[in-house]
């Protein structure tokens, strides 16, 4: 057996071996023939002649049928063995079949396994670059995407920006209604994108956040175009499963060379423009700045700080008293979360509150003032309330109606004497499973306030559809009550519409006794305000109670 060499010189090898034991056979007949004749035809030439022709004639033909079994055999051989050692380097190809025995055979089948590769080798790649849901060009592919840009962008000029989008409340929309419901939501999202930048390179770069590339001359002029008509577009409700799903869409634009001329860096900037547009109140759309960089990292230094706050014990809660009109006395106290950094001395709530909800560390926060209200108002009288805020991201978190009956259970507060104050926003979220909540912290005994009333997008729908107790007005009426004829009819219509709601109400922003003898002839319920007291840490609350029937009687 002959084991040298390539297989095509092995191939070779075996032609010529198999070429040249012909060659023997034939010689050897040739002798054979020659001795034969040699004693019948010994003095006839001419013959012999003729013999020796037609011997020749014989050997031509044997040679030529061998060449031609070679060709055969060796050349299609040959092929897939240069076929074979391309696809072992990663390419791939396919032979002409010219026969149709085995060696056609296995061409044929050589080519079938060879395209296999080669679509199982696309597929990879396609799997590789795009987003599994919508199809889109994943961040791998954008970041290819983006250096090819730049590097364009460095040798031809021009400009390029990076938009990075982010839709509104889509995790509510998630975990209220299902992840297919949220899956289902990012597939026509990624349609819609596709419909209105025609043409743009987009991406999907994770979760709800999308990437879309402006490559233009004047690049900023139209990212900033796309992006407010994306705002516009995305105010319309989608359809999923015969219902209508609201949500918008925020965007942070940074521009090449302008900016940076990293792709790292531009993607980075556009993600902090986001996240500044989200945080000025979303649906809107913001550029890059070197003071917005500024901005964004001291916020995220917040954010930290508000982790150590949190493990530190550095939060603490005061309590402003409500008074009641009709009792002369104080029957309820608002917690009022407060927090006083090591560095930062007391910082207002207005400053850290929206990053808390932002990041999600509202929903920690609020456990927390939930149960620290709740253990200090179990030691007050009997008949005192505590009023408890509750933040539109806390509604987001599964099981709130069971952590509030648990942190109720712990403290051995009476449920009745537990008072949660929502905000008109949360009405906006999906209004539906809001109503369930508040229906199920309602069974628990819990009564339920709307703050800030007023000032919103509120209507009587709300009024008559979520199941509240008790509505505050807001103190923007309040100061003008005496100033201005029309902050008092406003304040007089809400009252009278609480009364004929069978809800009460309660002032805020109670500052001149004015003010308190205007609002008991309108039939308000209680009052809140620095007239009565400013708010106080727990120590204060039980002389507040003992000289609250004398403030304004």
């Amino acid at each position: 057996m002959i084991r040298f060499g390539s297989l095509q010189s092995r191939i070779t090898a075996f032609s010529c071996t198999t070429f040249g034991l012909v060659m023997l056979f034939t010689a050897a007949c040739l002798q054979v023939a020659d001795l034969a004749l040699e004693g019948t035809m010994a003095g006839s030439t001419p013959l012999r002649v003729a013999v020796v022709i037609a011997d020749l004639a014989g050997l031509a033909l044997v040679i030529a049928a061998s060449r031609r079994l070679g060709r055969r055999i060796v050349s299609p051989i040959g092929a897939l063995e240069a076929a074979a050692e391309a696809l072992a380097r990663g390419e791939t190809s396919s032979i002409p079949v010219t026969t149709q025995d085995e060696i056609g055979s296995l061409t044929a089948s050589f080519n079938a396994m060879s395209e296999a590769i080669a679509s199982r080798e696309r597929d990879i790649r396609h799997m590789a670059y795009h987003d599994a849901l919508t199809d889109l060009p994943n961040r791998s592919r954008l970041r290819e995407e983006l250096d090819g840009a730049i590097a364009r962008l460095i040798a031809e000029g021009g400009t390029l920006a990076a938009m990075c989008l982010d839709l509104d409340n889509f995790k509510h929309i998630n975990d209220t209604l299902g992840h297919q419901a949220g899956d289902d939501l990012l597939q026509l999202v990624a349609r819609r994108l596709s419909e209105l930048a025609p043409g743009r390179f987009i991406a999907r770069t994770g979760g709800d956040e999308f990437c879309v590339l402006v490559v233009a001359p004047h690049a900023a002029r139209e990212a900033e175009q796309l992006a407010a008509t994306l705002i516009a577009r995305f105010g319309e409700p989608f359809m999923i499963d015969g219902h209508l799903l609201r949500t918008g869409i925020s965007a942070g634009i940074a521009v090449a060379p302008h900016d940076t001329m990293s792709a790292e860096a531009l993607i980075r900037q556009s993600d902090l423009a986001l996240y500044a547009a989200k945080t000025a109140g979303r649906s809107r759309f913001r550029r890059f700045t070197r003071d917005l960089d500024r901005e964004i990292r001291a916020r995220r230094s917040m954010e930290l700080d508000l982790h150590d706050a949190l493990a530190d014990g550095e939060f603490a809660l005061h309590f402003q008293p409500l008074f009641d009109l009709s009792r002369n006395c104080f029957s309820a106290f608002e917690a009022l979360l407060r927090w006083n950094h090591p560095r930062r001395g007391q910082v207002l709530p207005a400053e850290f509150i929206p990053v808390a909800e932002e990041t999600g560390l509202i929903i920690p926060i609020g456990e927390w003032v939930l149960r620290e209200a709740c253990r200090h108002a179990a030691t007050w009288p009997e008949d005192i309330r505590v009023a408890v805020n509750f933040s539109t991201v806390q509604f987001s978190s599964p099981g709130l109606v069971g952590q509030v009956a648990q942190t109720l259970a712990a403290s051995g507060l009476d449920p009745n004497r537990l008072e949660i104050e929502i905000t008109e926003s949360l009405l906006l979220e999906s209004s539906d499973s809001i109503r369930d909540i508040l229906l199920g912290l309602k069974a628990l005994g819990v009564r339920i306030a709307l703050d800030d009333f007023g000032t919103g997008f509120s209507s009587l729908s709300f009024l008559r559809k979520f199941p509240f107790d008790k509505i505050k007005i807001d103190r923007s009426f309040i100061i003008e009550l005496l100033r201005e004829d029309e902050a008092g009819a406003v304040v007089r219509a809400i009252t009278d519409l609480a009364t004929a709601l069978k809800m009460e109400t309660t002032a805020e922003g109670v500052e001149e006794s004015g003010q308190v003898e205007a609002l008991r002839a309108f039939g308000c319920t209680t009052l809140q305000g620095y007239l009565f007291s400013r708010p106080v840490p727990p120590a204060d609350i039980p002389a507040l109670l003992a000289r609250g029937r004398s403030i304004a009687a």
